[in-house]
């Protein structure tokens, strides 16, 4: 149950940071600040909820969380999982363009995040470690308000 539990929390820490993308422009949108933070919010939930149903079937697949706790599996899941689901949860993230007059707000946040998956991507198998810029990018997200695209 312990290793369940951590494999869990390891796939709800990386899947709760702010999203992450390619671009490094952030449009202006008619959105408020805190529509914004509502619809960034749901985005980031809903990549969320798609990653730990596919660590599930993950999981299943190599007959326990324990199996697929190893590193050379999570390494496996980051690379195949996460990372994709974090690029397109970024790209939608990007999409709602900032509320007007936040767009240096939103990019400090995405921009960094956006690095750290590059990152992580550049690693391959140890790419699904702790990493600085992400780390900086969730520090921002949280301090603009946004709560599901976070960790604590």
């Amino acid at each position: 149950m312990r290793e369940q539990f951590s494999v869990l929390m390891f796939i709800v820490t990386v899947a709760l940071i702010a999203g992450c993308g390619s671009s490094n422009t952030t449009s202006t949108s008619s959105l408020t600040k805190a529509e914004f933070i509502k619809q960034a919010d749901a985005i980031c939930l809903k990549s969320t909820k798609g990653i730990e149903a596919d660590f599930s079937s993950f999981a299943k697949e190599r007959g326990s969380f324990k199996n697929a706790a190893s590193s050379k599996s999570m390494a496996e899941f980051s690379s195949s999982t996460i990372l994709p689901a974090l690029s397109s949860e970024a790209e939608k993230l990007r999409a709602l363009g900032a509320p007007g007059g936040e767009e240096d707000d939103v990019d400090a946040i995405l921009t960094p995040f956006e690095v750290g998956i590059e990152e992580r991507e550049n690693a391959g198998v140890s790419g699904h470690g702790a990493n600085p810029e992400i780390a900086k990018a969730n520090k921002l997200a949280a301090e603009y308000g946004l709560k599901v695209c976070v960790t604590s």
